[in-house]
């Protein structure tokens, strides 16, 4: 099978922001194959977008991808995945290395315990090593 890609335009940086926002991980990952679109642009939006959304599989696309800084804007990511209540996009961001608690990111914790109340977030939570653990994974040693 071929997959031909469209022409792309100076357009290019601007399509990946509401693919990332929508949550369309395939076409997220065409358009990162491509040497034109630069996933970092505007301070790494697509990220923040994704992580506001809690788009899980867009995530991993974007922390696989060295041009992205998940940890751009002083933490944005993480601050606006905790503030939404996606205790997962949390916990994946968090495993990154890029990614410190430390460094201004305590307002995850601090703002908003909406990780830990919405319940597809806990059943999340829960299945992947449970809410203790994601506890213990944002609280700074």
């Amino acid at each position: 099978m071929t997959i031909i890609l469209p022409k792309l335009t100076l357009q290019d940086n601007k399509d990946i922001q509401p693919a990332a926002e929508h949550g369309h991980h395939n076409i997220v990952q065409l358009l990162l194959t491509h040497a034109r679109v630069d996933p970092s642009t505007n301070d790494n939006e697509a990220i923040r977008e994704a992580a506001s959304n809690g788009h899980i599989e867009v995530m991993r696309l974007f922390l696989a991808d060295p041009r992205v800084d998940p940890s751009a804007n002083d933490q944005i990511a993480l601050k606006m995945a905790s503030e939404k209540g996606h205790a997962m996009t949390v916990k994946l961001l968090l495993s990154d290395p890029r990614v410190e608690i430390s460094a201004g990111a305590q307002y995850a914790i601090d703002i908003r315990p909406n990780c830990f109340t919405q319940l597809d977030s806990l059943q999340d939570a829960t299945e992947e090593g449970g809410l203790l653990g994601l506890v213990h994974e944002m609280l700074p040693l």
